[in-house]
């Protein structure tokens, strides 16, 4: 991971295998970043002065992972183990891509540990989760590719506002991560848990959302009534590095209206 000044690194064991994070104690609320898929916490090097706790997702950069395969409640138990090695009773989570999810279903295991979620370009539900079998399967096999994989890295997720060392940065932390993670972290056969029509969640939620993902699940303002969601076009995936002066400042100006 990038330096980031005062941050210290810790780690604690999960379901048999090391989840590493980095902390700094603050003043006020705390800030938990979760990244996506097959990311890590070094893409958040530009929120350094937003402080707070980068979780690196189990078997995401420096993290093992267990044999358990890795469905999105087993990564959302390991980032509450964290929380409560820590001690930390509440938490606002910031959750890129696949870290939305996972901040969600840290919301509904432990609803007293999340005050407040920011989702970073996500979504209700993974995508993997509203295609068929045969697209999943399909999906599966491209992944194996490494090329294959480095191109679509390229080609959905980089853009012409970002600079050259930021590419280059994302491109060798998610062609880093392992094929076994890369694969099975998204298109695991594992069914979503179902909703209950009454289970809500009214805490304060934050979506900054490019183009593509700005057609939402209509179930996610159900579920979370209080879901504010806000439209960053001509923008791509990893808006928060892109611009991170100006997400850093909205994270800001949310957290003051809590």
């Amino acid at each position: 991971m990038e330096l980031i000044p005062d941050l210290e690194q810790k780690s604690i064991l999960y379901d048999g295998a090391n989840v590493v994070y980095w902390i700094k104690n603050r003043a006020g609320a705390t800030l938990v970043f979760l990244h996506g898929w097959s990311c890590s916490s070094a893409l958040w090097s530009q929120q350094a002065d937003l402080l707070g706790q980068y979780s690196y997702l189990p078997g995401h950069g420096e993290s093992e992972v267990a044999e358990a395969e890795l469905t999105i409640e087993y990564m959302a138990r390991a980032v509450e183990s964290v929380l409560q090695h820590e001690g930390v009773e509440q938490a606002v989570i910031v959750g890129h891509s696949m870290g939305g999810p996972v901040a969600t279903m840290l919301l509904r295991l432990h609803s007293n540990r999340v005050s407040a979620i920011i989702y970073v370009d996500s979504f209700f539900d993974l995508p993997e989760n509203y295609v068929n079998q045969k697209q999943r399967k399909a999906w599966r096999e491209s992944l194996m590719d490494d090329q294959e994989f480095r191109d679509t890295i390229r080609r959905r997720f980089l853009t012409d506002r970002m600079t050259e060392t930021v590419k280059e940065r994302i491109l060798q932390v998610t062609t880093e991560t392992s094929k076994y993670v890369r694969l099975h972290s998204v298109t695991t056969d594992k069914l979503p848990h179902a909703w209950r029509h009454d289970e809500v969640y009214d805490i304060p939620a934050l979506l900054l959302v490019t183009p593509v993902y700005a057609d939402i699940d209509r179930r996610w303002l159900q579920h979370m009534p209080g879901l504010q969601v806000e439209n960053w076009n001509d923008h791509g995936h990893f808006l928060f590095m892109e611009e991170p002066v100006v997400f850093n400042s909205r994270v800001k100006n949310f957290m003051k209206q809590m």
